[in-house]
């Protein structure tokens, strides 16, 4: 994913309006970044690998700007599709209580959040006080700051 914002955002990257980040993830959890971001932005991809999540809305909201956004993207749990198959029924009486259905893969466990976990309240007990709800759509839009103007 790097490498193709490298590509698509190499004019931006460039004159310096977008920096982009590489890291482990403990390594990430832990950075002292050299410039604030104004924006932090993560697709469901990688955070539907994230088990804590409580520990990376903090690392998000001590990285970014006090003005800064928070961007994220999640799978649907309650999506159709999978809903239809027995293995979405026995991982959903697992996971109840627990705030996502939790699957184990072959490739990686995956976390699909409740839309009561990602709620505001709850990321703001994640992070630090001052996280304002701007937007939701399929995805949520957070501001540590002042609503934006859309």
């Amino acid at each position: 994913m790097i490498e193709r914002l490298r590509v698509r955002c190499a004019g931006q990257i460039a004159r310096g309006k977008i920096i982009p980040y590489q890291a482990r993830y403990d390594t990430f959890l832990k950075l002292e970044l050299q410039h604030r971001p104004a924006a932090v932005v993560s697709n469901f991809g990688v955070l539907s690998v994230i088990s804590d999540l409580p520990r990376l809305f903090a690392a998000f909201a001590a990285q970014a700007t006090r003005s800064g956004y928070v961007i994220v993207s999640v799978l649907n749990p309650f999506f159709w599709e999978d809903m239809t198959r027995l293995w979405w029924w026995r991982n959903w009486v697992r996971s109840l209580g627990k705030g996502m259905i939790h699957t184990s893969g072959s490739g990686a466990d995956v976390f699909r959040y409740f839309p009561s976990t990602l709620h505001l309240r709850t990321l703001s007990r994640w992070s630090k006080p001052g996280w304002v709800f701007s937007s939701e759509a399929t995805s949520r839009l957070l501001s540590l700051g002042q609503r934006p103007s859309l």
